[in-house]
């Protein structure tokens, strides 16, 4: 008897043993192995010339649902559809494509909705909707000066169209997250302001909305509202070198209301300096913010997304004397951040306009990250890059929340997925994750293409946790059995 015990002891012992080698080994795997990632690309030979800048090619925007609890905005989009507007003469049927032909302009990056045609004089039309908008402004060196009214004053604005349907009617507002910067003394200051776009003439008034600002007007323009933020941030010196971001975020309050929230960050922490509800609205069809190349407002407005540089105000104008400035323009694609996949040198609905700007579509060489490069120079206003210069990477995962490293840029993700616009190129890639006490980490190389949509999945995750379930499941058996001889034994 004393000797199958000790049988059983031993094999228990061994058992146990058995099961902590193989965890050990499968946990060790999943935090240092290699990734193999699985790709499907789906490239079209390109034949577009190279624009005039840095760039050489682009993809059409994913269709992914925003599922956040706050944000009403479903994101969705249309594909590229056949050539609809001509460019030449910038007319439509006889109505204007675009506010400005030349310097002066609101000179920046944009997103119309529009992508051109290689090799032709037309362009190709697509929309989407999404709950928030993300601008980001590097300042390595900047200065403006215009008249005595403006000095060395700039506004850089975050410029968006909010739709939302109320009644069965159609409502557009214009919305602008601004930054004012006095680029001699580089001082910054922040602002909001809305306009009613919905129908020609439209106005704002006292009973729509509610929010930190009131109701304005200025020089016989239509009244609008408008804030100022005396937050962390507001009204300092800023030292150069530094970064400002901008974003405003659409969302439905408890009593299904529209409403809006601005905030701005320029080292000082993300603040939110105003929250706006539209009291009059309950919505029945929620759209947030939408960029749509196939049509403008009753106002005459575009449906287009703006991050761009202009005088400090009032439709003032400025001159760039010297700037090192690099902009780029985000919306929310229902995971994470995604920098947009068409894009223009200037803005068509703000009033505020700088010359002697050049703009050109940039990339960092180490991670394939755009941007907007603005920097004193004469300038023309022209599309700087569209789908058939960049990639859109995809990478899937099994787990809800994680953070991926592309060339040491990191990006977070949610629901499982992350969707970024890259420029082509070979780029070192990085996955981790935590789940529940183990560290998941993935190291691979990306390549990708022009006009490509590379979908990666992170392997190994679901085979790794199904073994760990498997030995589980054997080494509770085995001692279950063992236990029962015991018993038997006993008896």
């Amino acid at each position: 008897m004393h000797n199958f015990q000790s049988q059983i002891k031993k094999e228990a012992s061994l058992l146990f043993l058995t099961v902590a080698i193989i965890l050990s080994i499968l946990i060790s795997t999943a935090n240092t192995g290699n990734a193999i990632f699985h790709s499907m690309p789906e490239t079209i030979q390109n034949t577009m010339p190279s624009v005039d800048n840095s760039f050489a090619q682009f993809h059409q925007l994913s269709v992914e649902d925003c599922l956040t609890s706050t944000q009403f905005s479903i994101f969705h989009t249309t594909p590229y559809l056949t050539p609809k507007y001509s460019n030449t003469n910038n007319t439509v049927n006889g109505k204007e494509l675009f506010n400005y032909v030349k310097e002066p302009a609101p000179m920046g990056i944009v997103d119309y909705g529009l992508s051109a045609v290689a090799l032709s004089d037309l362009f190709n039309t697509y929309s989407y909707s999404t709950p928030k908008f993300l601008g980001s402004i590097t300042i390595n060196s900047i200065l403006t000066q215009g008249n005595e009214s403006v000095g060395s004053s700039l506004s850089i604005q975050l410029n968006n169209m909010l739709v939302f349907n109320n009644s069965g009617k159609q409502y557009d507002y214009w919305i602008q997250d601004v930054a004012i910067l006095q680029t001699s003394l580089k001082y910054v200051s922040f602002q909001d302001n809305i306009w009613n776009s919905s129908w020609p003439s439209s106005k704002i008034y006292s009973s729509t909305l509610s929010g930190n600002g009131s109701i304005q007007s200025s020089g016989g323009i239509y009244p609008y509202y408008g804030a100022s933020s005396t937050l962390p941030g507001n009204g300092v010196r800023l030292s150069i070198p530094t970064k400002i971001s901008l974003e405003v975020v659409s969302f439905e309050t408890p009593s299904d209301q529209p409403a809006l929230a601005f905030l701005y960050n320029d080292g000082y922490g993300w603040q939110t300096f105003d929250t706006v509800t539209f009291k009059f609205a309950h919505t029945t069809s929620d759209r947030g913010f939408v960029v749509n190349g196939n049509a403008q407002t009753p106002a005459g407005a575009d449906f287009d997304a703006e991050l761009v540089l202009g005088g400090p105000e009032n439709g003032y104008t400025t001159t760039d004397v010297s700037s090192n400035v690099s902009l780029q323009l985000d919306f929310w694609n229902g995971h994470n951040f995604q920098m947009i996949e068409n894009a223009f040198d200037f803005g068509s609905d703000t009033a505020e306009t700088i010359s002697d700007v050049s703009v050109f579509g940039e990339h960092f060489t180490e991670n394939g990250s755009l941007f907007a490069d603005v920097s004193s120079g004469e300038g023309s206003l022209r599309e700087i890059y569209n789908y058939q210069n960049v990639s859109i990477l995809t990478v899937s995962s099994p787990f809800p929340t994680g953070n991926v490293i592309i060339g040491g840029q990191d990006y977070n993700f949610t629901l499982g997925k992350l969707i970024i616009t890259l420029w082509p190129g070979n780029y070192p890639g990085e996955f981790s994750t935590n789940f529940y006490n183990f560290h998941i980490h993935w190291n691979t190389t990306i390549t990708l293409t022009s006009e490509e949509n590379l979908n990666v999945s992170i392997p190994g995750f679901s085979v790794i946790y199904k073994l760990l379930i498997v030995v589980f499941i054997v080494a509770i058996s085995i001692f279950a059995t063992i236990m029962m001889i015991r018993r038997k034994r006993k008896k």
